[in-house]
């Protein structure tokens, strides 16, 4: 009798101890991929020993939880259709019932465009019960990831990009805007990330995925990221406060802008109502595109809107170079639903000097990082 009770509970942690065998082997080969700088094809040899079915021409996806002993594509449970499936509606609470946690374990690689390649890898795990029917949108979670290939933003270039250009390190204070992931990391990497740097950060302690006392910080699951995080967030945040528009951050406003170029300001919107409210606005005319991709043609308008990183909103008095007839460069980029965006530093006065800093940028020179 003691047998038939104790059985479910010696199965539940069995399993989560071979999900997380295979979920130490699944990241051994994202991080071999990354570090290797694989091509399509080796990609696809790597994710077809998972799953003959888990790549297309141009990307690949795999996939396994912790109440599930498979690592496949298409599983991850839809809410909208659990309440038709019932392992997909009682599984979950009875695995709960004899001492598993939901957690769940991504990871992907593609191409983009033809040409950019996206390498990631993710773990999402309770940090206590949910009631949600899916592990995926649970919440009370702890999330860390990583990925490689993915463009930053000019968001990004006050999150640490002045002390390393080629990783970011965020994520890691609670999100108050997605409270479904209420704890996470993650570290994004560029093109030319040194190996090392991937070899260091691109790790996760995935004991996590079976400790008798759940995980629950961030530092956790990804020691190494979140103690770089915390060593130089206080030098970030004085950088944020000063707000010096200096040669590196208009340097990789420049790199990591989709908008480059010499725009003449035609006027200004005033009371245009957006999710902040009432505001005014620049429109500015695009004169000269310094990008290839020639996102933002000449001769084409466009309202502009100016945000502070150091407040996180958009700024009301604009700085002098922004007047109806004057001609500057913008460093921006688009904004689904709302006009181009750019940061205050990314307004830049158009002269010799800041035309060469900018177009040496966007060609991978880049003035010295800070030590």
């Amino acid at each position: 009798m003691l047998g038939i009770l104790l059985a479910p509970f010696v199965a539940v942690h069995v399993q989560e101890m071979v999900f997380r065998r295979r979920a130490e082997q699944l990241l051994a080969d994202m991080r071999s991929l990354t570090l290797r700088k694989a091509n399509m094809a080796e990609i696809q040899e790597v994710f077809k020993r998972w799953d003959p079915h888990a790549c297309s021409e141009q990307s690949c996806m795999i996939e396994g939880d912790s109440w599930r002993s498979n690592f496949s594509v298409n599983h991850v449970v839809n809410p909208e259709e659990a309440t038709t499936d019932w392992h997909k509606v009682w599984l979950p609470p009875l695995f709960r019932t004899y001492g598993g946690r939901i957690a769940h374990v991504a990871a992907g690689a593609g191409i983009v465009g033809g040409t950019m390649r996206i390498i990631s890898f993710e773990v999402n795990m309770e940090t206590s019960p949910s009631q949600e029917v899916s592990e995926y949108y649970a919440r009370n979670q702890l999330s860390g990831s990583a990925f490689s290939g993915w463009p930053f933003s000019i968001h990004d270039d006050w999150q640490g990009l002045a002390l390393h250009p080629s990783y970011v390190i965020g994520g890691v204070n609670l999100n108050p805007w997605y409270p479904i992931m209420a704890t996470s990391v993650y570290v994004a990497f560029g093109p030319h990330a040194d190996n090392g740097d991937v070899e260091r950060l691109m790790s996760f302690d995935l004991s996590c995925l079976t400790r008798w006392r759940p995980c629950r910080e961030p530092s956790d699951l990804m020691p190494e990221a979140v103690a770089q995080h915390m060593k130089e967030e206080s030098q970030l945040a004085q950088a944020r406060k000063d707000h010096v528009c200096g040669p590196l951050i208009i340097g990789l406003m420049a790199r990591d802008a989709l908008y480059a170029g010499v725009v003449e300001v035609t006027g200004i919107l005033t009371n245009a109502r957006f999710y902040e409210g009432p505001v005014s606005i620049p429109t500015v005319r695009m004169i000269q595109s310094f990008k290839t991709e020639d996102l933002w043609k000449a001769g084409e308008n466009r309202d502009l809107e100016i945000y502070d990183v150091t407040s996180g909103h958009f700024i009301t008095h604009f700085p002098a170079e922004v007047h109806p007839g004057n001609r500057l460069i913008v460093l921006a980029q688009p904004e689904k639903g709302h006009p181009v965006t750019a940061e205050r530093c990314g307004i830049v006065p158009l002269n010799p000097s800041n035309l060469e800093l900018v177009k040496r940028a966007i060609a991978g020179d880049l003035p010295p990082t800070k030590p």
